[in-house]
């Protein structure tokens, strides 16, 4: 009976160790995917800050022009 008994409390840890090791796993794959999307989201950040950069330059050049030209039509 003994026996039997420490055969079951093995088999329940042995059981609750692979359910965690199990669960780890999935949890280690869930955060790879979230660092994955991570890093996309971050391209896409950088690539939308170059692309206001060069707006924000384009829109100082075409306000200067704008000025040039008004200053010269006062003239």
């Amino acid at each position: 009976m003994k026996k039997d008994f420490y055969q079951e409390l093995f088999q329940q840890e042995y059981n609750a160790h692979k359910f965690t090791i199990e669960k780890n796993m999935e949890l280690k794959n869930t955060i790879n995917r979230l660092l994955d999307i991570n890093d996309k989201l971050l391209k896409s950040v950088q690539s939308f800050d170059n692309d206001r950069a060069i707006l924000i330059s384009e829109i100082i050049r075409l306000n200067n022009i704008i000025k040039e030209k008004e200053q010269n039509d006062k003239r």
